[in-house]
């Protein structure tokens, strides 16, 4: 026999001697009933685990789903070229760069549009007209250089809209869009 197996054995027979056989067997099984509560928990932890995730999954998942089906209204109208839909369009995005790029890109298709889509511009421009009147008679009107500023702003001529702007602001230094 070789020497390993040797020191195994009378090491194990050393352990075994008739006065520690009860302690040995004590000992043994309350480290079997800790080890079958540890496996317990764990097993019961991991289910918890693999539950809560479950669940956070399904409700990401069901969210996402009911998310997308929330188009707006205005979609549905495109997708059909209904004229009023595309003027709506055209008239909220009309200071974004990409949908006039859209629109110049696309002019033929959308000519018969533009008068309708540029009508409150045109609208826009008289009131500032009127606006810069009144703005003559009483050049400190905080109040008619906000609108001014404001109605630069919807037409998309923000340089003038900050000019007016600050010049409000110059009177009452609180004045915000």
């Amino acid at each position: 026999m070789s020497l390993k197996k040797e020191k195994k054995k009378t090491a194990h027979k050393v352990d075994l001697k008739p006065e520690n056989k009860a302690e040995y067997k004590t000992e043994h099984k309350v480290e079997h009933k800790t080890s079958k509560k540890k496996r317990e928990l764990i097993t019961y932890s991991h289910v918890l685990r693999v539950a809560i995730w479950t669940s956070v999954a399904v409700l990401y998942l069901s969210s996402n789903i009911a998310a997308s089906q929330m188009i707006h209204p205005l979609y549905g109208k495109l997708l059909n070229n209904e004229t009023d839909a595309w003027v709506t369009f055209f008239k909220v995005t009309r200071n974004e760069k990409v949908a006039q790029e859209y629109l110049v890109d696309n002019q033929g298709k959308y000519r018969d549009l533009q008068e309708e889509i540029n009508k409150d511009n045109s609208t826009r421009l008289d009131t500032i007209l009127r606006l810069k009147e009144y703005l003559a008679l009483n050049t400190q009107a905080k109040d008619i250089l906000v609108a001014i500023a404001t109605l630069y702003k919807e037409i998309g001529d923000l340089e003038k809209a900050n000019e007016y702007l600050q010049r409000a602001q110059e009177i009452d230094p609180a004045v915000t869009f």
